[in-house]
């Protein structure tokens, strides 16, 4: 997220979960401490955890005054092993920000927040979660997950950060970018491997046993899940490797853990696309507007592919002009990007009627705010993660021919990419191995589980829970109209449900407030 001008969601990753690395033991079973230990104890320890509090960060993130915590929060550090698998190896330590309850009188069992990503850092997740009214009657709380921002190591990368930033004065296909690309990485993955980080210890798996760990550690007894987009692979990865003291789940923009998710990601885009132009044809003034935003999109996809525009944008910080330029592949990833920004939705069609027509001012700004986003996420982690658990076992020509069957008019140079992120090209540099095909294993259970998914996701797609439900025979779903990735970011009835679910999580929530929401009204002249 920016600090210039309107806050935008940047790039949204996903990803799936691994099976549990053979021979570690489970620390699912190991005494717990008392509750009022929560908190307040100097160190509390589990076989393979110990939790210890400590003064939150101030500053959350320096230069960034919108990540600060305020009141209301207490911190501590989970450490753990980095590779549960090798014996007296060294052990990495994991921020944990607690929000307490708002009531007086607060349930028991606290939420644990899962972020998205995989990298995501959480402390941009806490202080807007805080404002959503989610702590009315439970604690939440926020675990970093290894590798992010606020965790130590911090596998950030600044090389990759510069390369993002300056990449938007350069075509995205151009091979002299995509040096440039690589170079960022190789420099980035040197440095993780000079101070002796195991990068294949990043893996869901590991961060599947942080999560167990921690509710021990923490002396909780029972505690309730909550992910978004990567976070639910997480969730489902706890729930079912290990189960132990979880009452309830609420998966918030679901990725299955049985699901290639790499090759569903321009599947999910599309559907987003057509979700989205669809409802601008459903309303009178849109539709009147523009007739033919659907066709304009795709023409200007391929116009873009080979001829790009170059749009010079004044920097809003430094007032400097920057020539932003636009390719086909930019204007199809952005309308992704935005699948999370839940206030952009009503002024796309405008936007790519405008870009359609020659005017790319709005698209350039967008794409040069996006570029300026807080350099924390955690390319140690992503890469981890993708490229071990789903990178390894697909390959370009698997992703062009889904993407084919979706998008057929979409030139071949842009379905044989991926939206989010250069996978294929980064991953052959992080060369962490791949992971066993028990990664893809179903989930199967009987814990509470509610499911909530946006229609307007460009992200996550909203058929992609239909993946997943099987194997959790006490779910239910709740479809948004008119929103987009992480749903309960988007209004207050999205966070109702999922607080009445919380309550009673064995019943049906009420769906009024749901049934209710209209599509937002799109923008015309």
């Amino acid at each position: 997220m920016s600090g210039r001008g309107r806050a935008v969601v940047g790039m949204v990753v996903v990803t799936t979960a691994m099976a549990v690395l053979a021979g570690c033991s489970s620390s699912d079973d190991a005494p717990a401490a008392s509750r009022s230990d929560v908190g307040t104890s100097t160190t509390v320890k589990t076989s393979l955890a110990s939790y210890a509090a400590a003064p939150c960060p101030d500053p959350a993130v320096p230069g960034y005054p919108q990540f600060e915590l305020g009141p209301g929060f207490t911190c501590g550090y989970l450490t753990v092993p980095e590779n549960r698998s090798t014996a007296r190896g060294p052990t990495i330590r994991l921020f944990v920000a607690t929000l307490h309850a708002a009531s007086a009188t607060p349930a028991a069992d606290p939420i644990v927040w899962l972020t998205g990503g995989a990298g995501s850092p959480v402390i941009a997740d806490a202080k807007v979660a805080a404002g959503l009214g989610i702590n009315a009657d439970r604690d939440v709380i926020f675990i970093e997950q290894r590798g992010n921002y606020s965790s130590e190591p911090s596998l950030t990368c600044p090389e990759i950060s510069t390369f993002s930033a300056t990449s938007v004065t350069e075509p995205y296909l151009d091979p002299a970018t995509r040096e440039q690309s690589k170079a960022a990485t190789t420099a980035c993955r040197s440095r993780f491997v000079s101070d002796g980080v195991d990068l294949a210890a990043y893996s869901t798996a590991e961060n599947a046993r942080d999560v167990a760990d921690l509710r021990v550690a923490m002396g909780i007894d029972k505690w309730n899940l909550y992910g978004y987009s990567y976070g639910t692979l997480l969730a489902l990865t706890v729930l079912r490797d290990h189960p132990a003291g979880v009452r309830s789940v609420v998966l918030d923009s679901v990725v299955p853990p049985n699901l290639e998710l790499v090759e569903e990601f321009w599947p999910a885009a599309a559907a987003g696309y057509e979700a989205i132009f669809d409802g601008c044809a459903a309303q009178p003034s849109c539709a009147a507007a523009y007739p033919d935003v659907a066709e304009e999109f795709v023409a200007t996809v391929n116009r873009l592919t080979t001829t790009p525009l170059t749009v010079p944008v004044a920097d809003p910080v430094s007032g400097a002009t920057v020539p932003v330029v636009i390719d086909g592949y930019k204007l199809a990833n952005l309308l992704v990007q935005l699948g999370g920004a839940h206030t952009y939705f009503s002024e796309i069609p405008g936007i790519v009627h405008e870009l359609a027509t020659g005017d790319g001012s709005q698209v350039a700004a967008l794409l040069l705010e996006i570029s300026a986003t807080a350099p924390i996420s955690s390319s140690g982690l992503s890469n981890g993660v993708y490229c071990r658990e789903y990178v390894a076992q697909t390959s370009p020509m698997q992703v062009s021919k889904r993407a084919e069957k979706v998008l057929p008019q979409f030139p071949d140079a842009i379905r044989e990419q991926t939206p989010q992120l250069p996978f294929f090209e980064s991953c052959a540099i992080w060369n962490v191995g791949t992971a066993p095909r028990s990664v893809h294993t179903p989930v199967v259970s009987d814990v509470p589980v509610l499911m909530m998914a946006g229609t307007f996701d460009t992200i996550t797609g909203v058929k992609w829970i239909e993946a997943v439900a099987p194997g959790l025979e006490n779910s239910q779903t709740v479809v948004v109209p008119g929103v987009g990735h992480e749903t309960i970011k988007s209004g207050p009835c999205p966070v109702s449900v999922m607080n009445e679910f919380l309550a009673r999580p064995t019943e049906p929530v009420d769906r009024t407030c749901v049934d209710n929401l209209a599509l937002p009204t799109f923008k015309t002249p």
